[in-house]
């Protein structure tokens, strides 16, 4: 079959989406299957266009074997009005290119990524003029997370027309496919969407070798190298924004600032970033760090050298599985989290111990003293109770499972 994922975030970009829709291209390429992909000029989370693009409107290049087409867009780093404009920009500069690629290879199946919403409009198009099928995969529910985050207010003219949009592409769509498996029962309650229709494709964990992740750790940078091995530092990798709410990172360190052996370590960058730097700046903090974003690469050696990962969430939806979670355990890391959804659920079934549903700093603290304090923590903690869980949740048997759903609900056969 062929498959053309269509999607705003791609790799070289870091991030949940990135990662996820990466590695279900590798996996569908693997499996012998035609893979192409439709995105735009990299810049999340930075809301830069990345060196090497910026003088592209538009380019083709091959990434590990794969077809990528990049179209321009307005980038942006806040979230507001500035996103959705962000959002529209690529929905325009990716029409024409988009149909074009449907055209000339008329893949099996379009794999749309959301958010944004908007662009599910051209998909919409091609599926009326060109008989297209395609999959609306859906990370998160729009407009309802908007929401939650405080981007828009439920009673406005805004939400309403986002809430509309939501139920024309739904409804329109070909299948749904679902990264929150706790999404199903608000797609069937609020917008209709029948069980034949609905997909699964969630988060999963990488099966990283050894001495691959070795090869990343040693590849860090000197300097860096040796803050990891000087202290039992505490790693958090991502983004930082509105739904995470890393001030308890924070406070974290203030708490445990007379412990000269742990130290805080943040990667990445957000629309929050700025914030929480003052935050930390005015607690005259010595015992965090900020980086910026670094390859997928150098986050797999960071986490493997760490003696911890931290993973933050404080989305107000429940059925949110975070994909940093599955990150950090494929590097073999005993992982933290702090959060009250899907997420902490399924932890909670391999190690109890790690899981924090509330922001409770003094019972955070105290648990990372108890483990600083202790020898051969991830012989302890790790391998023991999180073999079985890297076994479960790995991509090779997720996407394999999401192409024979595919196939059974769609009517096809393997050879085709």
């Amino acid at each position: 079959m062929e498959f053309l994922i269509y999607t705003q975030y791609y790799p070289p970009e870091i991030g949940a989406p990135q990662t996820r829709l990466k590695k279900v291209a590798d996996e569908l390429l693997k499996a012998g299957h035609e893979v192409r992909v439709v995105t735009s000029m990299p810049n999340y989370p930075t809301g830069k266009v990345f060196s090497g693009y910026r003088t592209k409107i538009f380019c083709k290049e091959m990434l590990d074997g794969i077809e990528v087409l990049r179209c321009p867009i307005f980038p942006v780093k806040s979230s507001g009005i500035l996103r959705m404009l962000s959002y529209v920009s690529f929905m325009l500069s990716s029409l024409l290119p988009y149909i074009y690629v449907c055209i000339r290879y008329r893949p099996t199946y379009v794999l749309l990524e959301s958010p944004p919403l908007f662009l599910g409009l051209n998909c919409l198009l091609s599926k009326i003029i060109l008989k297209q099928k395609w999959i609306f995969n859906i990370a998160d529910l729009w407009p309802e997370s908007a929401h939650h985050l405080g981007f828009v207010r439920q009673s406005s003219g805004k939400y309403q027309l986002l809430k509309g949009l939501a139920c024309l592409l739904y409804r329109n769509c070909d299948y749904v496919s679902l990264v929150q498996p706790g999404h199903a029962l608000p797609i069937r309650e609020n917008y209709g969407v029948r069980d034949d229709k609905i997909l699964y494709l969630p988060n999963c964990c990488e099966e990283l070798t050894d001495e691959y992740l070795v090869e990343c750790a040693e590849s860090l940078d000197v300097s860096l190298r040796k803050l990891l091995k000087g202290a039992r530092v505490i790693t958090y990798a991502g983004n930082h924004g509105k739904a995470h709410k890393l001030e308890v990172v924070i406070d974290l360190a203030e708490s445990l600032k007379d412990r000269s052996d742990i130290h805080f370590l943040l990667v990445g960058d957000g629309s929050e970033k700025e914030r929480l730097l003052a935050y930390a700046q005015n607690q005259r903090l010595t015992n965090i760090t900020f980086l910026p974003p670094v390859s997928l690469q150098q986050i797999y050696g960071i986490y493997h050298t760490s003696f911890l990962a931290l993973c933050v969430m404080n989305h107000p939806d429940p059925a949110v599985r975070s994909a940093k979670v599955f990150t950090a355990l494929s590097c073999r890391v005993p992982t933290m989290y702090i959060g009250d959804d899907d997420t902490s659920t399924i932890v909670e079934r391999y190690q109890p111990d790690f899981v924090f549903r509330d922001r409770n700093i003094e019972q955070i603290a105290a648990t990372i003293e108890k483990l600083s304090d202790m020898q051969n923590v991830r012989s302890a903690y790790f391998h023991a109770s999180f073999s079985t869980f890297l076994k479960e949740f790995t991509w090779k048997v997720n996407v394999r499972k999401w192409v024979e759903r595919l196939l059974l609900i769609d009517g096809r056969t393997t050879s085709e």
